[in-house]
């Protein structure tokens, strides 16, 4: 005990001992389970909080903007209706056309008395108000202008949030239905693990008998777990299901990696989080923000990157047939199968040849050319189909493939400037018909 204060300390001196410590309760506990649970409802819990900032404000904001809508659509339902009265009648008896009488009808004669006690007043109830419709028409707008005030008011409380380059330090969440809370299912039904923030499977809300979320599901599969939604397990281990309006069960992929990469939200803060997000940075924050910001990024320029795909057959077929048609180089094309030495070849092979009478094969002279010059690779160019098989030596070979590969740049990049030396070259090394470098 002496040895583990510090000298100048006293043992008469009061002291203060902060022991951290995890229970895992049971039989057999498994302390790795029961550190993982901490951890991740640690990180959960706060992350919840930080998107309920402000979120009154937001729910104030979102009731306004519904109430400028209702009072938008009663208005112009209630002019429609004024226009739509019956401005003239037609006399049965003459004929002729007359003016309706527009004074209001007589109101409704009194409900009776009721029995009343001796003691009590003996006042009649009061005969029920008659509105006009352009009294009603006027109080709507009046209600309106109340609302679109309001709803000015809170835009402006909530700017910040509201512009592209905010600051680091703003911290902007979500209204309560886009971030409801996690242990919570509907009409305030709360999971099993509402009392102890428990992050276990199923004790708190998610899709967890699905592969995905519903932004990484394809349109029908999105369709069925958004009709369902989320779930966890109650007190009473009946399953509950939550709200499929919140953005934390729907986020996947390159949306959530946005989501974390947010400086008003902390994921890097915490290494349990670091560790499985970003386990090359170790405890760099700063590097573990900037890596997945480029993962964003590259997400954004490379579908690779995600292993993004479309979903949509009709989009794939139309990007397909674009491809194959007006995303050809199609100058470049013509240029080559005219000008250069392959594309001369191939058309002086399947041209006509008058003394032998065989007639041209145009089809299979651009079939050729298109495998040769469209199809083809700088890595493993193929030949054309006059090629001579032969064994060189690979000195040879190597600086034969150099000089294809030089030829096939310099006419990509400019097709015009290239000029031809020799009618053809002799490609046979390590060639067969149509087949490729042997590298």
């Amino acid at each position: 005990m002496r040895g583990s204060i510090h000298d100048r300390c006293l043992l008469t001196d009061p002291f203060e001992i902060r022991v951290n410590y995890t229970i895992a309760t049971g039989t057999e506990p498994d302390v790795k389970l029961a550190s993982t649970n901490c951890h991740n409802s640690h990180v959960l819990l706060r992350n919840y909080e930080l998107d309920t900032t402000g979120q009154a404000d937001r729910d104030a904001l979102e009731d306004a903007r519904e109430d400028v809508q209702m009072y938008t659509s009663l208005i112009a339902f209630t002019k429609s209706l004024i226009n739509s009265q019956a401005m003239v009648t037609v006399d049965p008896v003459t004929g002729f056309a007359k003016l309706l009488d527009s004074s209001p009808p007589p109101p409704p004669p009194p409900p009776p008395l009721p029995e009343l006690a001796a003691y009590a007043p003996m006042h009649p109830p009061a005969p029920p108000e008659l509105v006009r419709p352009d009294v009603v028409v006027q109080r709507y707008e009046d209600a309106l202008g109340e609302s679109r005030e309001r709803a000015r008011g809170l835009v402006s409380k909530l700017e910040e949030c509201f512009v592209v380059d905010r600051a680091d330090d703003t911290v902007c969440g979500f209204n309560s239905n886009e971030a409801p809370h996690p242990w919570m299912a509907r009409d305030g039904v709360k999971c099993r693990g509402y009392d102890t923030l428990s992050a276990r499977e199923e004790d708190y809300c998610g899709y967890w008998e699905s592969d995905v979320n519903p932004l990484a599901a394809d349109r029908k599969l999105r369709k069925e777990l958004l009709d369902v939604g989320p779930y966890c397990i109650d007190g009473n281990e009946q399953v509950a299901y939550c709200s499929p309006n919140a953005t934390r069960t729907q986020r996947s992929g390159v949306t959530d990696i946005e989501y974390m990469s947010r400086p008003d939200r902390e994921y890097c803060e915490f290494k349990f989080a670091r560790q499985r997000l970003t386990p090359e940075v170790d405890n760099d924050i700063e590097m573990c923000r900037a890596n997945l910001t480029r993962r964003v990024a590259s997400c954004h320029t490379s579908c690779d990157a995600c292993d993004a795909r479309c979903t949509s057959a009709a989009a794939r077929d139309l990007v397909s047939a674009y491809r194959c048609s007006l995303g050809l180089p199609t100058i470049g094309m013509q240029a080559a199968f005219h000008s250069s030495d392959v594309g001369v070849d191939v058309g002086s092979r399947w041209g006509a040849v008058r003394e032998k009478r065989r007639p041209a094969a145009p089809d299979d002279s651009y079939q050729e050319a298109y495998r040769t010059m469209v199809q083809n690779r700088i890595e493993a160019p193929l030949a054309p189909r006059n090629c001579k098989s032969c064994t060189r030596t690979p000195t040879h070979c190597t600086q034969l493939h150099n000089l294809v590969a030089t030829r096939l740049l310099a006419l990509c990049d400019n097709l015009f400037n290239v000029g031809r030396n020799a009618f053809s070259a002799n490609l046979g090394c390590f060639l067969t018909s149509h087949g490729r470098w042997r590298r």
